[in-house]
């Protein structure tokens, strides 16, 4: 882990202590899939969020925006997104 997501990890369990039962990480796959589409290795922050909630953030989810790695692999699928080597789609807003 970086620096940072220790960090991150200890401040997310004080205010929701039980964070582990309510969020789901991506798989090896998903993950792998996804790093075939942006080309390149993930930044390490963002594999560390794919890898602790990137199928479900639980309580931390937002109501107009979808995080999830399921849907980010659907946009890319229907083509709703471009292949563009210099960006790579994290959110959708619906």
């Amino acid at each position: 882990m970086q620096p940072q997501e220790p960090e991150l990890e200890k401040f997310l369990h004080k205010i929701i202590p039980n964070l582990d039962e309510q969020i789901q990480g991506a798989t090896d796959e998903e993950i792998k899939y996804i790093e075939k589409i942006a080309g390149r290795p993930l930044p390490q922050f963002y594999f560390w969020f794919l890898k602790r909630m990137g199928s479900n953030m639980g309580p931390l989810s937002y109501l107009r925006l979808d995080f999830s790695i399921t849907k980010i692999i659907e946009c890319y699928a229907q083509g709703l997104v471009p292949r563009d080597s210099r960006y790579l789609l994290f959110g959708y807003d619906f």
